[in-house]
């Protein structure tokens, strides 16, 4: 049995901060190793974030049709400066992204939390972080240039 190659996605993640760096987050690409093609299948994002001195990370799997409703929307809210794009989690409570018009003067902001549990030889732990920060549209105006970001809004 063999699978087709994985189509070459770029691996450069969208990037995002406050004006002082002390809250910001990457979000970036995987796709599964024998996908034909990132437009059909579902794929894993990777989210770190840091907040106030916490930082977290975490891998998730989300929809195909979710990944490029989330593109599809960076792209109308970069038009606008009016509305929202989220993301989520394939699991209940892994990642969640919002970024949205924080104000009526193009101020965007980003909110989230991304989560992890560890099960040890008894118990089982969750590992949490919560993050939201305000950001300059500039910023968004070069995520949505991302290869990986056009291709999925389709």
């Amino acid at each position: 049995m063999t699978f087709n190659e994985p189509p070459h996605v770029d691996n450069t993640p969208i990037k995002l901060s406050n004006s002082d760096g002390s809250s910001a987050l990457e979000l970036n690409l995987t796709t599964p190793a024998n996908s034909p093609g990132p437009q059909n299948l579902d794929a894993m994002v990777v989210l770190t974030a840091k907040s106030a001195g916490y930082t977290g990370h975490s891998d998730a799997w989300v929809y195909a049709a979710a990944l490029s409703r989330f593109c599809q929307d960076l792209m109308a809210l970069e038009k606008s400066l009016r509305g929202e794009a989220r993301l989520e989690s394939l699991s209940p409570g892994e990642l969640s992204l919002r970024i949205f018009a924080a104000n009526s003067r193009g101020l965007l902001a980003a909110t989230g939390a991304i989560s992890f549990r560890t099960i040890g030889e008894s118990q089982s732990f969750n590992h949490a972080l919560e993050f939201g920060f305000e950001f300059e549209p500039m910023q968004l105006t070069n995520a949505i240039r991302l290869p990986w970001v056009a291709l999925h809004r389709a």
